[in-house]
């Protein structure tokens, strides 16, 4: 068999072999990008405020405590490691006025099964630093209420929800953050 030599020494059949071999190198150098951009980090929690709801004086709502808010709420791992979502503490009261001072520890996270009162059990553990935590699987994501403290009055509040994400060695994935809003009156929890 005889190779067509173009002028300068090279065959075609060496040119084809070289482009053979360079077509693989291209695909697997367009492959590392797509692993490379993993997710490191949880997103922030989802909080529905505006089905958020206060408990009246004779109790209810999730926890069945007395004058308390609670709003539902989502978290996703899109991570490949267990993590834990931590509430550092939580602010109630009514109004718009002034938040309180200090933060105070929270009522409760519980199974959101669709209604105020479909929920439960209650979730929340004692996890790293001895905050409450939800421990979230990979790829997991979790539909919740948080029940906040009892606040004097069912009526119109605001919350302000203190957290962080954290390893399941307790390293900080996600810096505290805060997060938070007002609720109108005329969604007491039934």
């Amino acid at each position: 068999m005889s190779e067509n030599v173009e002028p300068g020494g090279v065959s075609r059949r060496t040119v084809t072999r070289a482009m053979a071999w360079a077509v693989p190198a291209v695909a697997v150098a367009a492959a590392v990008p797509i692993a490379a951009a993993s997710v490191n980090e949880p997103p922030p929690p989802v909080f529905a405020w505006s089905s958020g709801c206060a408990t009246t004086g004779s109790g209810g709502g999730c926890a069945g405590a007395r004058k308390t808010p609670q709003v539902p709420f989502t978290i996703t791992n899109p991570t490949a490691m267990t993590v834990q979502f931590q509430v550092l503490g939580q602010k109630s009261w009514i109004g718009h006025g002034a938040p309180p001072a200090n933060w105070s520890p929270l009522g409760g996270i519980y199974a959101n099964h669709g209604t105020q009162h479909s929920c439960g059990p209650r979730l929340d553990v004692v996890g790293c630093d001895g905050y409450r935590s939800i421990v979230l699987a990979p790829g997991a994501s979790l539909n919740l209420w948080f029940v906040g403290s009892e606040m004097g009055s069912a009526n119109e509040f605001s919350m302000r929800v203190h957290y962080r994400w954290v390893t399941s060695t307790c390293e900080i994935l996600v810096a505290p953050a805060e997060i938070g809003a007002h609720m109108s009156s005329s969604t007491n929890c039934k």
